[in-house]
């Protein structure tokens, strides 16, 4: 402390207020070199002496996040492991998981693994999904840290196959003789169906009344959006 207080080293100082921090020192600069932990020793005038002790932490912005794999195509009901991980940072990143915006972190776990020599934090996700028809669109690994002004977004295209999803039955009432009226069936599909067949009055193992609709014949329409 002395050396510190007679301006022997560089970059420390002695503290403005020694009426309450006695052994405090002042680091001018924060680097990694002064990343660590710093001990004070007073000596009484038996030349006891009383250690206290202080972690400083410096921090290091974290490195890009990494992916596994670059893309996922997938069907309804595949399971698979997707790996998001940050090489180093101090302290550890937090990482968490979306797909479209919706947060999906409670499916993954994280490791974390120090590395001595510079005293950063490897930090790997694993997340863990089966998935279905609405995972279609972004998985996004999300980096936060004290270092980010906003959260860092990584993110692989996720493409799932499906086939054409329907929403439940609507009866039409109230349709007056010689009207026209549109009869509309929502559904979702990936990839876009090549062609729509609609049916009257027949079930699915009778086909004579099935009627191929092309997009547009002047009687019916139809369309794919």
């Amino acid at each position: 402390v002395e050396d510190v207080y007679n301006g022997n080293h560089t970059g420390l100082r002695r503290s403005d207020n020694t009426k309450d921090n006695q052994c405090g020192i002042v680091v001018e600069q924060a680097s990694n070199e002064t990343h660590g932990r710093w001990s004070c020793a007073i000596y009484d005038t038996q030349n006891r002496a009383f250690v206290a002790s202080k972690n400083l932490v410096v921090t290091v912005a974290p490195t890009p996040a990494k992916m596994s794999p670059q893309q996922i195509i997938a069907y309804p009901g595949d399971q698979q492991e997707i790996e998001c991980s940050v090489m180093a940072a101090r302290p550890a990143a937090k990482i968490t998981w979306t797909i479209n915006g919706r947060d999906i972190t409670a499916d993954a776990e994280a490791v974390e693994k120090h590395n001595n020599l510079d005293d950063t934090i490897m930090t790997l996700s694993t997340l863990h999904q089966v998935f279905s028809i609405d995972y279609n669109g972004k998985l996004e690994c999300v980096i936060a840290h004290p270092t980010l002004d906003e959260p860092d977004v990584t993110f692989i295209p996720v493409t799932l196959y499906f086939s054409p999803v329907e929403k439940p039955d609507h009866t039409f009432f109230q349709i007056k003789l010689n009207s026209d009226y549109e009869v509309i069936l929502s559904f979702s599909a990936n990839p876009q169906p090549t062609a729509l067949m609609w049916s009257f009055e027949s079930n699915s193992q009778e086909m004579a009344n099935h009627i191929q609709i092309p997009f547009n014949n002047g009687k019916f329409s139809t369309s794919l959006i």
